[in-house]
């Protein structure tokens, strides 16, 4: 009969559990060199390892480069020093997910965005700019409030 310990690794323990996301990221507009989180939290047993993917591609943080401006949050979730946004560059606009894995599986997150909000916009309204969410069925919502001399613009719910 095999030693007990060289059992319990080829089989999974009764307390072991896969990965399941519990605080899915939400989708974000933000000003170029701002801070931002896109939060992600995941349980299981042994504890997740979080990874996040940006239009499909893995995510490089301060964890493989101590210079990079993405942070890995214990948490999980990704942070942001700044915004990075220029006109040939836009290295953090896209569509993200974050992946927890253990080995018994894997949990994926629900997409979220993150968009940076264009100066231009702020400036022609005055200050205000209309922020764009995707409503459930995908068509996006106007979330604020656009201001423009020549007329104004209420988030209503007819398109």
């Amino acid at each position: 009969m095999p030693p007990l310990d060289a059992q319990s690794r080829s089989r999974p323990r009764l307390e072991d559990a896969p990965p399941r996301i519990v605080e899915h990221p939400s989708d974000l507009i933000v000003s170029k060199g701002e801070p931002a989180t896109l939060n992600c939290k995941a349980e299981g047993r042994p504890t997740p390892m979080v990874e996040w993917y940006k239009d499909g591609e893995r995510v490089e943080t301060d964890r493989e480069d101590p210079r990079s401006h993405r942070m890995l949050l214990p948490s999980g979730s990704l942070f942001f020093l700044r915004i990075v946004h220029g006109r040939r560059s836009k290295p953090d606009e896209g569509i993200y997910v974050c992946v927890a894995r253990n080995y018994l599986g894997e949990a994926v997150s629900r997409n979220a965005s993150l968009e940076v909000a264009s100066p231009s916009l702020e400036d022609r309204a005055g200050g205000h700019s209309t922020l764009q969410r995707r409503g459930s069925d995908g068509r996006s919502e106007a979330t604020g409030l656009w201001l423009n001399p020549l007329c104004v613009m209420r988030p209503s719910g007819h398109h």
